[in-house]
């Protein structure tokens, strides 16, 4: 089934990045990050990697990696029909159930900062 197949579905929001059904937890699942993307994205894209999206333009990020995980909370913001810009403000490292510390980022232009897109949006399925 085509991209088009599937956008065409009445089921289908036509603006996925602006559609209640974004809020919720989503596994990230990638081939690889973008050029410019972090070490640290580039580190922890192999890895359990969820974003849990509220609606109230908050979005948290969370990598697992066995007992450690990362969570960066971010503010987000859709700027498109597909697509929500983040913009990180604080990352928590745990171990285990315990927080090991916490970052507070401030925001610079062009950094701590980047995009989720969704092509596509329907239930418990975004691609």
């Amino acid at each position: 089934m085509t991209w088009r197949a599937l956008s065409a579905r009445p089921w289908a929001p036509e603006a996925p990045a602006r559609s209640a059904l974004l809020q919720g937890k989503w596994r990230q699942v990638w081939s690889k990050q973008d050029d410019s993307a972090n070490f640290f994205q580039k580190a922890f894209s192999g890895l359990p990697n969820y974003n849990v999206i509220t609606g109230d333009n908050s979005l948290e990020n969370i990598v697992e990696a066995g007992p450690l995980s990362l969570n960066a909370r971010a503010t987000c913001e859709a700027v498109s029909e597909k697509r929500l810009d983040v913009r990180i403000t604080e990352v928590d490292l745990f171990v285990g159930p315990w927080k090991a510390k916490t970052i507070e980022i401030t925001p610079t232009p062009g950094k701590n900062d980047g995009w989720v897109e969704q092509l596509y949006l329907a239930g418990a399925t975004e691609l």
